[in-house]
């Protein structure tokens, strides 16, 4: 099975986001991480993006997995990468949470 892949569209004119590189620390051995501005109109049209930021995971199999939470967090963003990672990555482990 292939690593789910997690797209974070977003208007940032430079830099990752911190709580991006956050997650991406906690997810590496699971998920692979890839960044989209939001001049890659082509990518945003794809995905139907309107509205940034954006995130989604993409699977082998499947639609993507658009993130519908009500708040843009941490924790809320990590709650459903790890429903969706290929193992389950303990939210109260020491080295999960952001620095």
């Amino acid at each position: 099975m292939a690593t789910p892949k997690v797209l974070l569209f977003t208007n940032a004119k430079k830099g990752t986001p911190f709580v991006y590189k956050a997650l991406s620390q906690n997810f590496e051995k699971t998920l692979q991480f890839g960044l989209v501005r939001e001049s890659e109109a082509a990518l945003a049209q794809k995905y139907k993006v309107k509205k940034f930021p954006a995130l989604f995971v993409l699977k082998s199999e499947g639609r993507p997995l658009r993130f519908e939470g009500d708040k843009f967090t941490y924790s809320n963003i990590f709650e459903f990468l790890n429903v969706h990672s290929q193992i389950f990555v303990d939210p109260n482990a020491k080295d999960n949470a952001p620095k």
